[in-house]
């Protein structure tokens, strides 16, 4: 739905520690999708996990499957509030309740 979506929006951003990350919003929708491209491989401790961050806080949007093929994602993010970012941080394997790390991405929804 989203990327049929007639306001899908398409953003590709630089990630700081390697590799391209892809984000295709649809406000409508209320959603995003996630992908992302040549990312860093990251030790087995360690993993990489998306966060909605706002002025309400930041909330965890999922952890990211190891890349296939140079690839990760596809992932589908919902509950966009107005004022929210998109960041892309690195984690315990585990996840975390609160990012521990700087955004090595950080995507603007607008709206």
């Amino acid at each position: 739905a989203v990327l049929g979506a007639a306001d899908a929006r398409t953003m590709n951003m630089k990630v700081r520690t390697g590799g391209t990350a892809t984000v295709v919003m649809s406000h409508r929708q209320g959603e995003l999708v996630f992908t992302a491209s040549k990312l860093t491989v990251l030790p087995s401790n360690r993993a990489y996990e998306l966060w909605l961050m706002g002025p309400s806080g930041d909330k965890a949007a999922g952890m990211l499957v190891p890349a296939r093929g140079g690839m990760s994602g596809p992932m589908v993010v919902g509950g966009l509030a107005p004022g929210d970012q998109l960041g892309l941080t690195v984690e315990p394997a585990t996840g975390s309740p609160q990012p521990t790390t700087s955004p090595v991405v950080l995507v603007g929804l607008g709206g």
